[in-house]
């Protein structure tokens, strides 16, 4: 495989329309890379979103007496 440097050196002396050529294909290229991996990404938070929330610990914390830490943090106050 040529460095990145090689093919610049390559590219130097192709004619005008095979430059412009060369161009397209390479942003066509990029465009569709980086759509491709945004789209992975949403895929990828959808399923983890799909996990959130079905997690089962053998420890008590907050989360497994939301009831009771929610109502202590919504009560109204002496003094409100």
């Amino acid at each position: 495989m040529e460095t990145a440097e090689k093919l610049f050196e390559r590219a130097k002396h192709l004619n005008p329309r095979e430059l412009s050529r060369l161009i397209a294909l390479l942003e066509k290229y990029f465009s569709s890379a980086s759509g491709a991996k945004r789209a992975r990404g949403a895929k990828h938070t959808r399923e983890l979103l799909a996990l959130s929330g079905i997690a089962d610990s053998d420890y008590a914390d907050v989360s497994s007496h939301k009831a009771r830490h929610l109502a202590q943090a919504y009560a109204p106050r002496p003094g409100d």
